[in-house]
């Protein structure tokens, strides 16, 4: 897995390369200063993990105290490009942790840390990783039909449907019309809102936000700042960081993220 360190003091930064470093499994592709420079690498190096510390300079080049910034605004921005990007927090201010769980960052270690703490966070991103790897090759995957959902979920397919039940989507050269009911997830990712449905992918330039209001029905979850579930098709759910959890829908290779708060909604209303 693919790391990066952002990190305005060199001495910490190798100390973290160190760490990571010594696992086989993860790779630190990128090292950085300042806020521009961690935006600029990310883009470029496209990691799955960022250590990040809550206060960074602003640019590399300026010394004053004035250019250090709040390391979760790079963070927002960076987790805006890639929803599942797990972000770590490393940083000597315990006092931030509320602004590492407004952006569901992975986890928040204080400064200063030991080199176990590291460890055991690395140790729970690969078993997270290696279960939602495990249950995909044990069935979860595959191109299953319209039909496999409809038997193995217990959905009826309804016998016709009104303008009420579909969902349209403004794209850029056309305009589409979705059965709501075959929804089954919602996922914003930069400047972009993906639908996937039994029938295929649709993006369209609409906000989420719009959507949610258009997504009246009482399967539908906003379970994430940029994800809509339908719980028709949720297959399983799993621990994925402190303060998060990764919906599974069944017969598909993509998912979704849950808040803690959504997730102890979901225990209440199937528990």
């Amino acid at each position: 897995m693919r790391v990066m360190i952002v990190e305005d003091e060199p001495g910490i930064r190798k100390l973290l390369e160190k760490i990571i470093s010594r696992n086989k499994e993860f790779e630190v592709v990128a090292q950085c200063g300042s806020f521009h420079e961690a935006v600029e690498k990310y883009s470029l190096c496209k990691p799955e993990i960022v250590f990040m510390d809550i206060e960074i300079k602003e640019d590399e080049a300026d010394e004053t105290a004035s250019s250090r910034v709040n390391g979760a605004q790079c963070a927002r921005i960076l987790s805006n490009l890639n929803t599942k990007l797990k972000i770590i927090f490393v940083t000597a201010h315990s006092e931030y942790m509320s602004n590492a769980f407004d952006i569901y960052a992975y986890d928040y270690i204080v400064k200063p840390f030991d080199t176990g703490r590291i460890e055991r966070t690395l140790r729970r991103i690969l078993e997270n990783e290696r279960t939602a790897e495990s249950s995909f090759d044990n069935g979860a995957g595959g191109g299953e039909t319209k039909e496999f959902f409809q038997e193995e979920q217990g959905i009826k397919k309804r016998a016709s449907s009104g303008i009420a039940d579909k969902l349209m989507i403004r794209g850029r050269e056309s305009t589409s019309f979705i059965d709501i009911d075959e929804i089954v997830m919602v996922e914003r990712q930069g400047g972009t809102t993906k639908i996937h449905t039994l029938q295929g992918l649709f993006t369209t330039s609409m906000g989420i936000g719009e959507i949610e209001e258009k997504l009246k029905k009482p399967q539908f979850m906003r379970s994430h700042k940029s994800f809509i579930i339908n719980m028709d098709y949720v297959s399983r759910i799993e621990p994925y960081g402190r303060w998060t959890y990764i919906v599974k829908f069944s017969g598909k290779d993509y998912d979704a993220l849950i808040t803690t708060a959504k997730y102890d909604e979901i225990k209440k209303i199937y528990g």
